[in-house]
């Protein structure tokens, strides 16, 4: 029996901040089952996901580079590739 393995992905903020590492992708905790899904939350929510992670790390300066859907696996790689 073939068994599929099926990767979420979550909507994936890309911010640049003061700190060291300067930069860092943060995750959604909610998944999506296909990338078209992630993509059309994304398109209709982009301010509004802006807005929430400035409210979510308000009192930081911080600054929203781009906004991705990406797999938990593939935020830790690049976020490991910036030194976190």
């Amino acid at each position: 029996m073939l068994e599929l393995i099926v990767a979420h992905v979550f909507i994936s903020v890309l911010i640049i901040t003061p700190n060291t590492p300067s930069q860092g992708w943060l995750q959604w905790t909610q998944p999506f089952f296909t990338i078209e899904q992630c993509h059309d939350a994304v398109r209709n929510s982009y301010f509004q996901i802006e807005k929430d992670v400035n409210i979510a790390l308000k009192g930081k300066s911080i600054k929203v580079m781009e906004i991705q859907c990406i797999t938990r696996h593939e935020a830790v790689k690049r976020n490991t590739e910036f030194g976190h």
